[in-house]
């Protein structure tokens, strides 16, 4: 008997609770270089986040040729984030630095971007954008540095867009 009203009591709860959780709508969004001179969309895909409706495909891989070297630029369609991989696809001996200060704003606890996971050899490193539609348009960078022998230094500031693709919805408590 007091098993059964354990398992009442538990089914109680599981109801309560799928009672008082809500579903919260948000805009996917994700990071463009569609309008960064010489950049080539190389493919596109589908968004791949959970729960999204009114989604099509997106750019998720661009090239963009300079002199002595090519960047490649990939977004990843399953972050529910805006993100950036930025890498050397034709690298002669460069490697990447990135300027995470380089449209920083003295107003703004932190910048807009991190720069996250780069890599020992200098050859990528991962953008993540997160202040939402909150910034000025000088904020939408991606800045960095490639840096070789036979290049000495060439800065990149790449403007990107901040794009939408559909709605996806997340639960969440009330």
């Amino acid at each position: 008997m007091r098993k059964h009203l354990e398992n009442a009591a538990l089914l109680a709860l599981v109801l309560a609770l799928s009672l008082a959780t809500g579903c919260q709508l948000y805009r996917y969004r994700y990071v463009s270089f569609d309008k960064v001179p010489g950049a080539k969309v190389e493919s596109v895909a589908p968004a791949e986040v959970e729960n999204l409706v009114f989604g099509s495909t997106i750019p998720v891989e661009y090239s963009l040729a300079r002199e002595g070297y090519t960047l490649r630029l990939s977004v990843d369609p399953r972050s529910y984030f805006p993100n950036a991989t930025v890498e050397l696809a034709d690298s002669r001996g460069a490697r990447l630095v990135p300027r995470p200060w380089r449209g920083a704003h003295a107003d703004r606890p932190s910048p807009c971007g991190s720069y996250d996971g780069i890599a020992e050899s200098g050859q990528r490193f991962e953008f993540n954008w997160a202040c939402g539609d909150n910034a000025n348009l000088d904020e939408y960078v991606v800045a960095f540095d490639v840096v070789g022998e036979n290049l000495g230094v060439k800065e990149e500031a790449l403007q990107f867009e901040l794009k939408s693709d559909g709605i996806y919805c997340l639960r969440d408590s009330l």
